[in-house]
């Protein structure tokens, strides 16, 4: 969570006050186009087929709805991998220190 800033957000560091306000309204409001975007295209149940106003209303919650559930699940997904990728460094430094001591042997055996 502490490095999100520094990845993510580093150029917005030399902000502060409106203008910071103002560039993470747009940053927000960027999201939230994509989240749109991709939900009007893959995930298209729901549409109104008539303008009634009932079903341009239900219509309207229901995108509303699964915008949530995309937001939801991004969340999930982003914080559910930070940790896996955490979980999986130790992995990582046993194979990191595996080869490296096999080479260590074979520069001794002369192979």
């Amino acid at each position: 969570a502490e490095a999100e800033q520094e990845l993510q957000e580093g150029p917005l560091t030399e902000y502060s006050g409106p203008a910071l306000a103002l560039l993470k309204v747009g940053l927000s409001l960027k999201s939230m186009v994509v989240a749109s975007i991709f939900v009007s295209v893959l995930l298209p149940f729901g549409i109104p087929t008539e303008m009634s106003l009932s079903a341009v209303i239900l219509g309207a919650v229901l995108f509303f709805v699964k915008l949530l559930v995309v937001f939801v699940l991004a969340c999930v997904f982003e914080n559910t991998l930070s940790r896996t990728r955490f979980m999986l460094t130790g992995r990582l430094t046993v194979v990191g220190f595996g080869i490296s001591v096999l080479a260590f042997v074979f520069y001794f055996t002369g192979l």
